[in-house]
């Protein structure tokens, strides 16, 4: 509790100053900022093939549909609402197309305070402070989810807030160009925040709202600046009535240069965000895990090479089950992060969390060829477009439209 108040004040110690800065300012007083509007999208379009619990699968698949529109109020509020789009596969709705909201938050910069650079506040249906640092270091989501989300112990957004900042100002331009612009704080970054821990696509269930956080560390920024030590940690309850034990520790070493990146990583923690992973006492079970990834860049041809191993344990009434991932693809990068990719998944020992995680075996294994693609990544800007009328007429915002086709 102690620690949560100090939090709690910090994040008022910043948003005070930010006020007062922006009072003493010097601005004119009736000056009206012309919003900046993005509106862009990404989905995953796959073909799969193979084997999941001895049943053959071949299926043409969606496996996410996201469409971004970011708004740029001022220097100061900004805002994202983000619709996604997936695939039912529970209920009377299996097999139908629903569209729900994966973000949707107004985004408050404060000033620098210290060590604490570019820092800013989400609030709403925010980013969780773990999966989007990981994502950026693993450029293959459209393969599938991370080793976390996959095993069902964290997702990425939820209802809530969550603080954001950059350690000792940033990286320069030349690393930040060549090799990654994520997070490129100079000594690291970090990320909080308290949610309702149910993810952004669950009810609130009980009255808890866990604490999750993230502190990225890098240690030689002018010897290796690709190297970071991470700790992800979360605190509170999963997301049902008898509100069982979540906890999370989750120790995670990269190295990310312009040809390759490397990631290992171990986890151990009771429970998970839902608060499914229990025994039918509704005792949260013991679980542990460790995640490698490896990626290699061949410019000359546009072309990577990757490879991933999972490792996943969880402990019932003293019997330790596990389930192992390996993952091996090729993937051919187009432009602006769009890319085709061929990869082979086989599993073993079933999944703890499979009613997210398809394909997958339940309770065996899979065996899976897919060919994912394309990631489409399509952005337009447009500003200048508040028609601006004198005192005590109507402002007026027109938003032009696009059709995108994806052919040639």
């Amino acid at each position: 509790m102690r620690s949560r108040k100090v939090v709690i004040i910090i994040i008022m110690i910043q948003l005070f100053f930010a006020g007062t800065f922006k009072i003493f300012a010097g601005e004119e007083e009736h000056t009206q900022p012309v919003p900046e509007v993005k509106v862009g999208g990404r989905w995953f379009l796959s073909y799969l093939s193979g084997e999941i619990d001895g049943e053959k699968v071949s299926l043409f698949a969606i496996k996410r549909g996201y469409i971004n529109v970011k708004v740029k109020l001022n220097e100061i509020f900004s805002g994202r609402i983000t619709p996604d789009i997936s695939i039912d596969r529970e209920g009377d709705g299996a097999g139908d197309i629903e569209l729900r909201l994966k973000y949707a938050y107004l985004k408050y910069q404060v000033p620098d305070l210290l060590f604490l650079k570019k820092a800013y506040v989400e609030f709403g249906l925010v980013h969780r402070p773990w999966l989007n640092f990981q994502e950026n270091l693993n450029g293959y989501r459209l393969q599938g989810t991370m080793f976390l989300a996959r095993n069902g112990v964290i997702s990425s957004a939820d209802f809530g807030v969550s603080y954001w900042a950059l350690l000792g100002g940033e990286m320069g331009e030349e690393y930040q160009e060549e090799v990654s612009d994520s997070y490129p704080g100079l000594y690291g970054s970090i990320s909080f925040g308290f949610t309702n821990g149910g993810g952004y696509h669950a009810f609130e269930q009980n009255h808890n709202k866990p604490f999750e956080s993230r502190l990225s560390i890098r240690p030689l920024p002018f010897i290796f600046p690709g190297f970071q030590i991470s700790y992800a940690g979360a605190y509170g309850k999963g997301n049902t009535v008898e509100s069982p034990d979540w906890v999370m520790h989750y120790t995670y070493l990269s190295m990310e240069e312009k040809y390759f990146t490397l990631c290992g990583s171990y986890y151990t923690g009771i429970g998970n965000f839902l608060g499914k992973a229990v025994d039918s006492l509704g005792n949260s079970l013991d679980q542990e895990g460790y995640s490698f990834f490896g990626d290699y860049k061949i410019p000359v041809w546009n072309i990577s090479i990757m490879g991933r191993y999972d490792i996943f344990r969880q402990n019932r009434y003293g019997i330790w089950s596990e389930s192992k991932r390996y993952i091996v693809g090729i993937a051919y990068h187009l432009f602006r992060g769009n890319k085709f990719m061929i990869d082979y998944d086989y599993q073993e020992g079933g999944s703890f969390f499979w009613r997210q995680n398809f394909p997958c075996g339940i309770y065996g294994r899979s065996s899976v060829l897919e060919f994912n693609g394309i990631i489409l990544r399509v952005q337009n800007r447009f500003h200048d477009i508040i028609m601006y009328s004198w005192p005590n007429t109507t402002n007026l915002l027109v938003f032009p439209c696009w059709i995108y086709t994806i052919c040639q």
